[in-house]
């Protein structure tokens, strides 16, 4: 439940073949990479459906319903995600199919990078508990809520399951229930936990004769010897039916803070709790959020750390717009409670929900505004924006606002997004954020934003001069100021990628499904569907005047036999807006069909002919086509599920609402070569540069460091003379882009044949 009506947006659950509505185009080309202008969708975590190709089943899977992270360990709740591995019918989307039992996806941060390590459920789950709605962890502790499981007969009641890590592994060692519980009264609702304490809210709780709803509560459990036992019940003093006390909640030492966002009809307010010889007890009340008297709804959500806590009031805004949403700041002094900051959003609109979810962490805030619809969107969207905070000598200020509306990112901002709806957290620079009901029907993912890599080549050229048959050595330092890790590649430069990574997503792509008619709940095969890359060559310096396409790598996941498939090459005018298809202004330079022969080919190069006549005023459009027949089976491209640097685009001709999308799946694995020579290529190639090598060819370069590259000159068997070429490095921060090093190689004749030089070997001699 929600307790604002301008709230229930964010519990519903996309309708599975809504279409998309198309963003309004950029005019500009996004900033290259390294320019420290704000953060950047870096990474984007993805959940999984079941273990085979196809996993239809992951519709719905609301990954990132919630989110906590714990040094390197981050824990995310996919409340729809199912626990089956293998179903008898994977194209079966009976309603069932969308209301799986719940899940946690776990991750562990690498070498700067969060990878995937376990997926959690629980042992006893049902379809619609909502396993994951809440998550928490404390050390090599995590509970988590499953607000709407069925506990002594009553449906929601609610329940929270602890997992220990034990020997690298997190296994479930107990399931938290209350005895008092009631009707919906959604124990796990809000988790705490620290130290052994946790703090569990249940915010509702029906009367089992008039169904009117309590006031709400919060338990406390405590550790001992392993085991969690509940140790008190806590209500507020001056409770009322319908003030959702638990709503949120907050703990760090002996103090607790407990949300109940619609005491006073809407007002909200937070309950102070202080521990004493092992017993909780009310000392205040905090209210008056922001505008004092009005339905602010103070106490939604909470993010507290030591003696400082944030708190969402969704309901308040600024005198302009009456509902944008604000926060505010509560710090400890002397044992009271007092709020001290307040924070709007600098360009809140009417319903922004603005502080639905918070977080707070070393002098850092991040406010989520799920329902803000950005500058350029269409009014209706709603695909949400997170503002991040920072304060300096007691002072906050809005540094940052995250989106999905400019490029790079993975996503478009695209319709009820929601982004942050199910909560956000910090990790040093980076924040983490949370939508539950993006991509392709409500799969969910998070957005890792943070500063990219900032990448920097010194010198910025090489010269050699060497005698012939001689050798030489000089390093090229490449450096790293960003704050995520730097991968690199040393390349022939003739792969236009745009690809962060070559990991294939198992996630779900924009695909127009067939229905038969005589069984609507079973998919019979794929309708005309067609993906499209636009590539920029202003982007690609080591391309000359002219382009020469000779092939294009893709990705197919699942196609069975004999799926006719067709690659097309567009050239399109330069001055068509970045990030947009004109379809009337592409011209046709190459096409190429072929079959799938029903292996998954995660990159498979495929040859086609095409030619860009000047790399100044066109650009390059790569389609990847699925074309209808009547026996078209069922087709899935594959994906890389990292970020990358422009918007992809796709197209459908078999759906009742056909449409065209930017950035929907900008992962969607399509590479072109191109034929070194006939673009001007002149990076070092083996078969073309014998005389150079580079070392190491690929790595990479952590936060605030640098790495040196050697480059080796050999003038073995060279005559004399001046060569040239230019060492091509290939960045990944984890966007890519390119560091041209021209490298300049003067050989001369070797020094134990100057004496000769004048003739004087005997055969001209004038004696």
């Amino acid at each position: 439940h929600d307790p604002l009506a301008n709230h229930r947006h964010l519990a519903a659950m996309r309708t599975p073949w809504l279409a998309g509505l198309p963003i309004v185009p950029t005019s500009s080309r996004p900033l290259k990479q390294g320019t420290p202008d704000g953060r950047k969708e870096v990474q984007v975590l993805t959940g999984s459906g079941y273990a085979g190709l196809f996993p239809i089943q992951s519709i719905g899977n609301r990954m990132g319903s919630s989110i906590t992270r714990s040094g390197t360990t981050l824990a995310i709740g996919a409340v729809g995600d199912g626990t089956y591995t293998d179903p008898s019918d994977p194209y079966n989307l009976a309603p069932s199919a969308f209301f799986g039992n719940g899940s946690v996806y776990l991750f562990e941060k690498v070498a700067g990078v969060w990878e995937p390590v376990q997926k959690l459920a629980a042992d006893d789950g049902a379809p619609g508990d909502f396993f994951g709605h809440s998550v928490a962890i404390s050390g090599e502790t995590l509970l988590v809520g499953s607000v709407y499981a069925t506990v002594n007969g009553n449906y929601g009641q609610g329940a929270v399951y602890v997992f220990k890590h034990i020997d690298g592994v997190w296994s479930q060692t107990q399931k938290l229930t209350v005895a008092d519980g009631l009707l919906l009264s959604e124990f796990g609702w809000s988790i705490a936990v620290q130290d052994g304490t946790a703090v569990i809210g249940a915010p509702l709780g029906l009367d089992s004769n008039t169904f009117e709803p309590g006031p709400g509560a919060a338990y406390v459990f405590t550790e001992s010897d392993g085991v969690w036992s509940q140790t008190q019940k806590l209500t507020a003093s001056n409770g009322l039916p319908g003030d959702n006390f638990g709503y949120s909640v907050g703990l760090d030492g002996s103090s607790v803070l407990i949300g109940a966002p619609i005491t006073q009809n809407g007002v909200g307010s937070v309950y102070a709790f202080s521990a004493t010889n092992d017993s909780w007890t009310e000392t205040q009340r905090v209210t008056g959020c922001y505008r004092p008297g009005e339905q602010v709804a103070f106490g939604y959500s909470m993010a507290m750390q030591g003696t400082t806590a944030l708190v969402g009031a969704s309901g308040g805004g600024s005198d302009a717009n009456t509902s944008a949403g604000a926060a505010c700041l509560l710090t400890q002094s002397d044992g009271d409670w007092s709020i001290t900051n307040t924070f709007t959003s600098d360009d809140g609109t009417a319903y922004d929900t603005f502080g639905v979810t918070v977080a707070l962490h070393d002098g850092v805030a991040a406010i989520a505004a799920p329902l803000h619809v950005s500058a350029g969107n269409d009014i209706n969207t709603s695909g949400g924006a997170v503002y991040v905070f920072s304060e300096s000598n007691g002072n906050w200020t809005q540094v940052d606002k995250l989106d999905r509306t400019q490029p790079p990112q993975l996503g478009d901002g695209w319709w009820a997004d929601s982004l942050g709806d199910g909560g956000v957290a910090l990790d040093g620079t980076a924040v983490l954020v949370t939508t539950s009901i993006a991509s392709t029907f409500g799969t969910g993912n998070v957005a890792v934003f943070d500063f990219p890599a900032q990448p920097s080549a010194a010198p910025s050229s090489l010269a050699f001069s060497i005698a012939a048959g001689a050798s030489a050595s000089q390093a090229i330092d490449l450096g790293n100021a960003g704050t995520q890790p730097l991968s690199f590649d040393i390349v022939d430069g003739t792969v236009l990628s745009q690809i962060s990574s070559d990991v294939p997503s198992d996630d779900v792509p924009n695909i127009c499904f067939l229905v038969n008619p005589a069984d609507p709940n079973r998919i019979v095969g794929t309708s005309d569907n067609a993906w499209y890359r636009r590539f920029y060559f202003d982007e690609h310096p080591q391309v000359g005047a002219s382009a020469a396409i000779e092939a294009v790598t893709i990705g197919i996941q699942n196609a069975a036999a004999g799926t006719p498939l067709t690659i097309n090459l567009y050239s399109i005018p330069r001055v068509v807006p970045v990030d947009t298809l004109d379809f009337s202004q592409m011209t046709p330079i190459g096409t190429t069909k072929f079959t799938a022969t029903g292996e998954p080919m995660l990159d498979l190069i495929v040859p086609i002919q095409g030619t860009i006549g000047d790399t100044t005023t066109e650009d390059l459009v790569v389609e990847y086509r699925v074309d209808w027949t009547e026996a078209t089976p069922v087709f899935v491209p594959a994906l890389n599920s990292h970020p990358q640097t422009h918007n992809a685009f796709y197209t459908n001709t078999g759906c009742a609402s056909s449409y065209s999308t930017a950035g929907r799946w900008s992962h969607i694995v399509i590479s072109p070569h191109l034929d070194a020579a006939a673009s001007g290529i002149e990076c070092a190639n083996p078969a073309t540069t014998p005389w150079l090598s580079v070392s190491p060819g690929d790595g990479a370069v952590d936060s605030g460091t640098s790495q040196a590259i050697s480059v080796d000159v050999d003038a073995t068997g060279l005559a004399p003379g001046n060569y040239s070429t230019q060492v091509c490095l290939e960045t990944k921060s984890p966007l890519p882009s390119m560091i041209l090093v021209p490298v300049e190689l003067t050989v001369t004749e070797a020094e134990g044949d100057l004496i000769f030089n004048d003739g004087f070997d005997g055969s001209n001699s004038n004696r």
